[in-house]
This record gives C-alpha cells, sequence and structure tokens, in this order.
C-alpha cells in the first residue's frame, strides 16, 4: 500500500510542476516609428488582467510621473535606410531597407470626429507626460530654438487624442511616446519632405478565430480585456514628427492656411489611425528588392543563428490583413490566397546561409507565384478591398488604395481609393494629405474627420466605438509556443525518499534519476534515463529525484476556436492546452497500479 502511495504521490508531483511551468509567447517590438522594419522578436510572459482600473478625466490631469522619452537619440540604430513614411510625397520615397525583418512603414489614415476644445499642458522641451481623455502622452520636443513651435505642436497632438477619444470607446488606456524633432536632410538645399511617422510598439501573436496566427497591437488588445494576456510594454505607440520645416506646417490660430502648408493636425491623426493596427503587413520586402517580377508577401521575419547562417520564422499578416478580399463577380479572401506562403522552409529546413540562399531558394519555390501575383493585384486599381465584418453586400466592401504603381510600401492598401472617397466622409482615409486646407475645411458639413468606412473598419479589428459600445469581438487565444532548442530549460526539482519495492515501465517528457543506496555506504547503482524506465525488484532505500524540463508544446488544433473562448484565461481553454499531459499521466497511473496489484 505504501508502495502504491508513493508512486501516486511521485506521478501526482510531475503533473503539478509540469502544469505550474511559466508560459511565454512570441511578442514583437517596433523600436523606431519611422522605420516599421525595426523590430525585434522577444518572448512574452502571459499575466493575468488587472481589473478595476479607473479611466482617465476628459480634462487633463496633473502630469504623472514621466516615463522614459522617445527621442531620436535613442532610436536603436538600424544597419539599413529606414522605409518611407506614408507621409513622405510619392516621388521622394528613398528605396526601401535591406533589414532582414522588414515591413510596411505606418500608414496615414484618417478619421471622423467632433473637434473639442483641447486641454493645454506647458510646452516642453523635455519630457512631460499628459493625460488626454484615454491617452497618456509622453511629449518631447527637441526643437529647443523655438518653444512657440513646440508648444503648438502638443496642442495638436492633445487635440487629436480628444478626437479618437470622442469616437473610441477605449476601455484602457494607450500610452504614446511622442517626439518632435528635425528630420529634414543635413543638406539646406535638399528638399525637406520627410512629415514623420507613428507605429505600434508591439504587437502580440494571437490565433485568430479562422485558426491563423497573426499579429495584434496592444493598442488593440487592451480593449479586449481578455483575462489573461501577453504582458504589455511602457508604450504602446511611438511617434516622431519633423518640426525642422515649420514654415510647411499650419497650426489652430496661425494666420490662413497657404498651399503648400499642411494641417499638423491631419498629419498626426493619420499616423496615430495607423499605429491603432489600421495597417497592412503586405509589403515589398527590401531583400527580395532584386527579384523580377516583384513579390509581395506578409511581414518577413529572418534571424541570426549562434554558429551563423539565418533562421526563417515564417510570414506573419496583421490583424488587418484578416479582411483584406480580391475583389471581383465573387469575393475571396486574400488569406486564403497568400496561406500557401507558409509552406516554404518548414523546421527543420528553414536554416539558410545567408540573405542570398534565402532569396535563391524562396525564387525557386512554388510560393513564388503566390507572391508574384499579390504584387501584380497591389498596383490594379479596384482590385483589393477591406469586407467589414458583418457586410450583407459588395457594396460595404472598402475599396483599398492599389492604383499607385510602383507599390508604395505604408501606402498602397492601407489607405482608401482616392477615387471614390476623396469627397465623401473618409477623405482622410485617401493619400496624399491635402496641402492648402484645415482639417474643419475638409470635413466641411461631416460631423467628424472619422468617416463612417473607418468606424466600420476600426470596430471590425475590435475596437469598440461610441456607435458599438460593446463590441463583443476579440481575440484571446494565445497560440502554443514554438519550440526553441536554443534557448535554456527551465528546470524543477523535487525529491522523494521512502522505501520501496516495484517495477514501473513507461515513458513520460521527465528526466528521472534513481540513486540505491544500502546501509548508508556509498553509492551502488545510478541510472539516468530519459524516460522512467525499470527499478529492480529490491528492497532498498530509494531516492527519486524527478527534473521536470520544458518539453516542446503541442502545435495549435486545427479546429475551429471560438473568437470569444479566452485563451489560458479559461478553464477549457486550459484543458486543451494540457490535455495531452493529461492523458498521459492517466495512463501511468493505472499502468503503475496495475503493475502494483
Amino acid at each position: 500500500m505504501k508502495a502504491l502511495t508513493l508512486t501516486l504521490l511521485l506521478l501526482l508531483s510531475i503533473t503539478c510542476l509540469t502544469l505550474i511551468k511559466e508560459i511565454k509567447a512570441q511578442c514583437y517590438d517596433y523600436t523606431n516609428a519611422l522605420d516599421i522594419s525595426v523590430r525585434t522578436p522577444i518572448a512574452c510572459n502571459i499575466v493575468n488582467n488587472i481589473k478595476g482600473q479607473t479611466p482617465p478625466s476628459p480634462v487633463a490631469s496633473p502630469p504623472p510621473p514621466s516615463s522614459s522619452p522617445l527621442s531620436a537619440a535613442s532610436l536603436p540604430p538600424s544597419s539599413s535606410l529606414p522605409l518611407s513614411s506614408s507621409l513622405t510625397s510619392p516621388s521622394s520615397l528613398p528605396p526601401p531597407s535591406s533589414s532582414l525583418t522588414p515591413s510596411p512603414s505606418s500608414s496615414l489614415t484618417t478619421s471622423s470626429s467632433p473637434l473639442p476644445s483641447a486641454s493645454v499642458s506647458p510646452p516642453a522641451s523635455s519630457p512631460a507626460a499628459n493625460v488626454t481623455n484615454n491617452f497618456i502622452i509622453n511629449y518631447k520636443c527637441e526643437i529647443e530654438t523655438n518653444q512657440e513651435l513646440c508648444t503648438k505642436a502638443q496642442q495638436s497632438i492633445e487635440k487629436v487624442c480628444e478626437i479618437l477619444s470622442s469616437n473610441l470607446n477605449l476601455i484602457t488606456n494607450i500610452d504614446v511616446d511622442v517626439t518632435l524633432s528635425n528630420l529634414c536632410p543635413t543638406n539646406a538645399n535638399q528638399p525637406c519632405s520627410e512629415l514623420g511617422g507613428a507605429t505600434f510598439a508591439r504587437t502580440m501573436e494571437l490565433l485568430d478565430d479562422d485558426n491563423v496566427i497573426r499579429e495584434y497591437p496592444t493598442t488593440l488588445v487592451k480593449q479586449f480585456d481578455c483575462e489573461r494576456h501577453y504582458e504589455f510594454g511602457d508604450v504602446d505607440i511611438r511617434a516622431v514628427f519633423n518640426g525642422g520645416n515649420a514654415t510647411s506646417l499650419w497650426f489652430e490660430g496661425d494666420p490662413q492656411i497657404t498651399s503648400d502648408q499642411k494641417d499638423f493636425r491631419l498629419i498626426v491623426l493619420k499616423e496615430f489611425i495607423g499605429a491603432l493596427g489600421v495597417q497592412t503587413s503586405l509589403i515589398e520586402q527590401p531583400i527580395f528588392v532584386n527579384v523580377t517580377p516583384k513579390v509581395l508577401t506578409p511581414q518577413l521575419t529572418l534571424t541570426s543563428e549562434n554558429g551563423g547562417g539565418l533562421e526563417f520564422k515564417g510570414f506573419k499578416e496583421y490583424a488587418f490583413d484578416k479582411y483584406i478580399v480580391f475583389r471581383g463577380n465573387q469575393i475571396q479572401l486574400v488569406n486564403e490566397n497568400i496561406k500557401s506562403l507558409d509552406d516554404f522552409a518548414k523546421v527543420p529546413d528553414n536554416i539558410f546561409k545567408d540573405q542570398q540562399d534565402f532569396v535563391t531558394k524562396f525564387v525557386q519555390s512554388q510560393q513564388i507565384g503566390v507572391a508574384q501575383n499579390m504584387a501584380n493585384v497591389s498596383v490594379t486599381q479596384f482590385t483589393l478591398g477591406f469586407q467589414p465584418r458583418g457586410s450583407k453586400s459588395a457594396d460595404d466592401t472598402i475599396i483599398l488604395e492599389t492604383s499607385l504603381n510602383p507599390y508604395q510600401n505604408g501606402v498602397s492598401i492601407n489607405n482608401f481609393d482616392a477615387s471614390v472617397y476623396a469627397a465623401t466622409d473618409d477623405f482622410l482615409m485617401t493619400s496624399p494629405i491635402t496641402s492648402g486646407k484645415t482639417l474643419e475645411d475638409s470635413m466641411g458639413k461631416f460631423p467628424s474627420p472619422l468617416g463612417s468606412k473607418l468606424i466600420s473598419l476600426l470596430e471590425t479589428l475590435g475596437y469598440p466605438t461610441k456607435q458599438l459600445p460593446n463590441n463583443d469581438f476579440k481575440v484571446c487565444n494565445i497560440p502554443s509556443p514554438s519550440p526553441s532548442p536554443s534557448s535554456p530549460s527551465t528546470t524543477v526539482t523535487t525529491a522523494i525518499t521512502a522505501s520501496v519495492t516495484t517495477q514501473v515501465t513507461t515513458t513520460v517528457p521527465v528526466v528521472v534519476t534513481t540513486t540505491i543506496q544500502q546501509d548508508d555506504t556509498s553509492v551502488v547503482q545510478t541510472q539516468t534515463q530519459n524516460i522512467v524506465t525499470q527499478v529492480a525488484s529490491v528492497s532498498h532505500r530509494v531516492v527519486t529525484t524527478v527534473v521536470v524540463v520544458d518539453a516542446p508544446p503541442s502545435q495549435p488544433t486545427s479546429s475551429p476556436t471560438s473568437p470569444f473562448q479566452e485563451g489560458f484565461g479559461s478553464s477549457s481553454s486550459s484543458f486543451k492546452i494540457n490535455q495531452n499531459n493529461f492523458i498521459s499521466i492517466i495512463f501511468i497511473i493505472l499502468i503503475v497500479c496495475i503493475l502494483l496489484l
């Protein structure tokens, strides 16, 4: 009976230790507001949601302690030229970056919302954190010689946050780092067309309700209010805007706008909307710049191997890409077409000598045709659209910008077709930003700069709005992390000492070290194997040390998953993730009981 009790205790210890292992999953940190290709894959902890957060007052409250600001000097260096911002005029777009993990630059988008009066904070040449409705703004002005410009820019940024808050029913604050800097070329003879940019600071891989793993920005995940979620960073949106050419910018209170000036609020508003997730991962990857015909793929991640070479970690879509469709007689999801890209270079055939080796093998693969077809349709007008959730007809499809040839990263697909929407309430979603018109001029009789199509798009992504305050769409399913052989194993050790005579033969993912000692003398025999194996039938003192190691997790199941399922946050989800281990443990217990009878 003692033997049975000991064995059951041992196996239950294994079960408990296995289930309490720390859970980590995949996130990406975007560290440069002007170059979305500068991103770092990181392993995120999964944490419990903190309930009961009090939303800020609509009026700006006293500044909380300032977090570390984003400044041009603090941006990590890139090994390549940054991708052009969608704020740059088409004629001045620089060549794409050669970064290993390229991705689109942030797009300018637009919105519609009433223009409440802004609550202004003191000007800042140093960091200053403000709470404007649901946005916590950490603002820094690096144009120290023009404090008036610093103040005007800050007021415009606060006004934009009020516009967004008056249209969105945000349930969690969004942290924004904004820097006003001089982004003009050092050569004064060169034109200064750069306006700046904004992007999400962190994205998280979530298993969508169509069983596709996509990157979701923290700005959106915060509104899902999941029971458990990835840990959030200190910043949700990073933004850098150009104050080096102040005469090209117009601010509220300035004299009448001139034909060569742009309303600074329009610039900030479009960039912030892009940073909320109105952005496609489909770009012309810099690594394929010399490939002809052109290719278009989702976000590409290549990482350096410790022993040399590159590891391909797949193509990843953004949340926005889920709803992109081919327009025509019969609407087809783009995702259904490009998902075959996932068949390229699967583990263990995902290691390449260098970039050229990767490009050569991709060009020779079957997937090259899919990527070339996407490049072709993306420069053919009226071919792509955004299909809002719950659409009842093709008329509900938003026609995306595909008339630009060559393709412009950060502009194409991210914007609405200008020939269709420029004169509508969705004027801001068209490109480029109109010079010589203030925000109010462009709005005319429209009640808000966030148009009806844009509102439906944001609701489709999952944002609650004033029109749909209780948006019940959410994505909380956290996929099992991929095996990482190079990362060290987390170990938990326990030990049980007793007198036992038994025999066990089975296989479980643990390491068992059995040391047999007799009469407190020297070690007689030590057995260490990767499975629990035979222990001779002897009556000695047996010290059994159980070491639970991180075993490769099972891959996500292919069965449909409800979008409302709370991932690790519900007992049903936890059971699904751990059911294989649980079944194995039950089987082991049954075998042991039979052997002991």
